[in-house]
């Protein structure tokens, strides 16, 4: 029930960028990657939560972090805003 807030102007490359860091266990963020050791790649469901303009990207991101509270490691896997 933990998420992850990003944001990419291309989000199919971003989301392959951090599948290959998982599962070559070098992600950056070690919460998430103990995470995804732990319970498994089936265990994770990516999608996209939102669509904005680039120039939101970075404002739309904080929102949905803020409302998903996902800098709370008990809800989330965000290091912060």
């Amino acid at each position: 029930g933990k998420m992850y807030i990003g944001s990419s102007v291309n989000v199919d490359s971003r989301l392959l960028g951090h599948r290959v860091s998982l599962k070559t266990k070098t992600h950056c963020n070690r919460h998430l990657q103990y995470a995804w050791n732990k319970y498994g790649e089936e265990y994770f469901v990516f999608s996209v939560i939102e669509q904005c303009e680039v120039d939101a990207l970075l404002i739309r991101e904080n929102f949905w972090m803020g409302v998903l509270n996902s800098t709370n490691p008990e809800k989330g896997y965000n290091k912060r805003p």
